[in-house]
C-alpha cells in the first residue's frame, strides 16, 4: 500500500508539505502544479489515508456517526442531507447508519462507531421506546450523543435538539375559540410510548376546552415500513370515518392518515373546512397537493442541522455537560383544512326573482282624470 512518504519522495516534497495536500489542509504552501500532481499520484496508486494513525496523532478521528430510521418521512430524509452538510462544513465526515428503527441495528451501529473512534453521534428520528432502551443500557454514554428531533427526550436526561411544539398547539386552540368548535378527534398509534409526538397530541387535547375522543387505528408496522399496511390504514380509516360521529376537529399524528381520511370525509359529504377542520402533526411529501391541502407545523430542518451540531460542539469538548436542550418554535403552516369558512352569499333562486317582478308588475298605480284607477 502506497504511504504518503512514498509520495513526497516521488514529487520531491517533504513528508509533511505532501500530507498537507492530502489531508486538504486549511495552510498548504505547496504550488498548484506540484498540489495537481501529488492528488493524480494519490488517485492512481490508490493511496488510503490511515485513520488509525491520524487519530494517534491528532487525538480525534474526524468522524461523526448519524444513526437514523424513518427514511420514507420527507423530514427525516431532508435532516440527514443537511446534517451532512453542516458536518462537513465543520471539517467532520459523517459516517450514517440506518437502523430501520430496531435495537439490535441501533446497538450494532454504535459500536461500529466505537470501533471506528468516532468522536461524536447524533440519534435522529428515532422512537422513544428504542432510545429508553438504548438509555437503559449505556450505550449513549460511549460516544458523546446528542438526540435530534425526537420528542419525549426530556424524561431521559439526554442531550436533545429538536422543535417546540407549543406555538402550533396554541394556534390550534385559538381556531377552536374562533371557530367555536363543539367537539374534536385525534388519530394515533396504538402504542401511546411509541409515536413521536403522541404526548404532545395528548397534552393538547384538554386544552382544546371541548369533549374529544381518541381514535388509535396507526400500527407500528405502518411508520415502521412505509409500504407495508398502506391498503390496511386506509380501509381501517374508511371504516372508522365511516361509522363515526360527526365532529368539528380533527388531529392527525400523520400526514398519510389524513390523506385517507380526507377521501373518506368527501364519502360521507362532509366539507373540509366548511363542516370538519383538519390538521396533522406529522409532515409528508404530498400534503401541500391534497384536495384540499392539508395544515401542518412549518418544519425547519436547516435550523435543525446547525442547533444539533452546535449542542453536539459543546458535549464533544465537555462530555460532563449536564443535559442541555435546544428548541426550534414551530409556526402553523396554514393551509385549506384548517380555516374559519367565510360567511356564504345568499343568492335568490329564479323562482324567486320571477315571484318578485310579478308581484310588482300587479301593483296598483293611481291614475289621473275621471278618478278611476287603473293597473299598469
Amino acid at each position: 500500500m502506497i504511504t504518503c512518504k512514498q509520495i513526497a519522495k516521488m514529487v520531491g516534497l517533504s513528508r509533511q508539505a505532501t500530507a498537507s495536500v492530502l489531508n486538504d489542509a486549511p495552510v498548504c504552501l505547496v504550488s498548484p502544479e506540484k498540489k495537481a500532481r501529488i492528488l493524480e499520484l494519490a488517485r492512481e496508486l490508490h493511496y488510503v489515508r490511515n485513520n488509525a494513525a491520524r487519530t494517534l496523532a491528532r487525538g480525534k478521528s474526524g468522524i461523526i456517526g448519524i444513526l437514523t430510521g424513518g427514511l420514507h418521512i420527507r423530514k427525516n430524509h431532508l435532516n440527514l442531507i443537511l446534517m451532512d452538510q453542516v458536518l462537513r462544513a465543520a471539517g467532520y465526515l459523517p459516517c450514517i447508519v440506518y437502523t430501520r428503527n430496531e435495537e439490535q441495528h441501533l446497538v450494532s451501529g454504535i459500536h461500529e462507531l466505537v470501533q471506528q473512534h468516532a468522536d461524536g453521534l447524533i440519534v435522529n428520528s428515532i422512537l422513544p421506546d428504542v432510545i429508553e432502551n438504548l438509555r437503559d443500557a449505556g450505550l449513549d454514554r460511549l460516544i458523546p450523543t446528542v438526540f435530534a428531533d425526537s420528542p419525549g427526550m426530556e424524561a431521559l436526561g439526554v442531550h436533545e435538539a429538536g422543535y417546540d411544539y407549543a406555538p402550533f398547539c396554541s394556534t390550534i386552540v385559538e381556531f377552536c375559540r374562533k371557530r367555536k368548535i363543539r367537539n374534536a378527534a385525534a388519530f394515533t398509534c396504538h402504542d401511546r410510548k411509541f409515536y413521536y409526538v403522541h404526548h404532545v397530541i395528548r397534552n393538547l387535547l384538554p386544552q382544546l376546552g371541548v369533549p374529544f375522543d381518541e381514535f388509535p387505528v396507526i400500527e407500528r408496522s405502518r411508520i415502521l415500513d412505509p409500504e407495508r399496511d398502506r391498503c390496511s390504514l386506509f380501509s381501517k380509516m374508511h371504516h372508522t370515518i365511516a361509522h363515526m360521529k360527526k365532529y368539528d376537529l380533527l388531529i392527525f399524528e400523520q400526514g398519510i392518515a389524513a390523506q385517507s381520511a380526507l377521501w373518506s370525509l368527501r364519502d360521507r359529504g362532509w366539507r373540509v373546512p366548511d363542516d370538519v377542520a383538519v390538521a396533522a402533526f406529522s409532515d409528508f411529501d404530498s400534503c401541500s397537493s391534497y384536495v384540499p391541502a392539508l395544515t401542518i407545523p412549518e418544519f425547519s430542518p436547516e435550523r435543525l442541522a446547525e442547533r444539533t451540531w452546535q449542542l453536539l460542539a459543546k458535549v464533544m469538548a465537555d462530555p460532563g455537560l449536564p443535559p442541555q436542550r435546544e428548541t426550534i418554535p414551530l409556526n402553523i403552516l396554514e393551509r385549506d383544512t384548517l380555516k374559519i369558512p367565510s360567511p356564504r352569499r345568499t343568492t335568490r333562486t329564479v323562482k324567486a326573482k320571477n315571484h318578485e317582478i310579478m308581484t310588482r308588475e300587479q301593483k296598483p298605480v293611481t291614475a289621473g282624470k275621471g278618478g278611476r284607477s287603473a293597473k299598469k
